[in-house]
């Protein structure tokens, strides 16, 4: 069995004229990723084994919110190919996670993140709010196989739902 945590990267700010790789957090988005940690390290009973990002500052920061609520911010991977809005290749990215690790948290952006929770879960849902936390439990043995997930909890607004 295989649990999957894809998590969208906080709100980030539109203030100034920043490339799309380096736009930062905003505060309210900081306080919302800080209170989505807290939510998710309070619902989870361990912590996910595997942790990757997103090299955008927006997706990394988040991340490293995250990883710092379970003390694993030593172990976040950093990888390019996290740095999509295609869900397909988000899905190519976790086909590749080896089958030894049982969960992962996966840190990027939308539309990818949307499209992938409804692609490979019973979820359809219409949006996916900054910050959010999607937790989907698999049958499936290998990453390679995953398909037809069971959307555990949704983490958004402050809550879990």
């Amino acid at each position: 069995m295989k649990k999957l945590i894809v998590v969208r990267h906080a709100k980030s700010d539109w203030s100034e004229d920043w490339s799309d790789k380096d736009r930062p957090l905003m505060l309210k988005g900081i306080h919302r990723a800080h209170k989505h940690a807290e939510l998710l390290f309070a619902y989870l009973d361990n912590a996910p084994e595997y942790w990757a990002s997103s090299y955008a500052n927006r997706a990394l920061h988040t991340a490293t919110i995250f990883a710092a609520q379970f003390n694993f911010v030593n172990n976040l991977k950093i990888k390019d190919e996290l740095y999509t809005f295609s869900s397909t290749d988000l899905l190519n990215y976790i086909h590749e996670i080896s089958s030894e690790i049982d969960s992962a948290i996966i840190f990027g952006h939308n539309d990818a993140c949307l499209d992938l929770i409804n692609h490979i879960s019973d979820a359809d849902l219409d949006e996916f709010k900054t910050a959010s936390c999607a937790i989907i439990n698999f049958e499936q043995n290998r990453w390679a196989d995953i398909s037809n997930g069971k959307l555990k909890t949704l983490i958004s607004k402050n809550k879990i739902l």
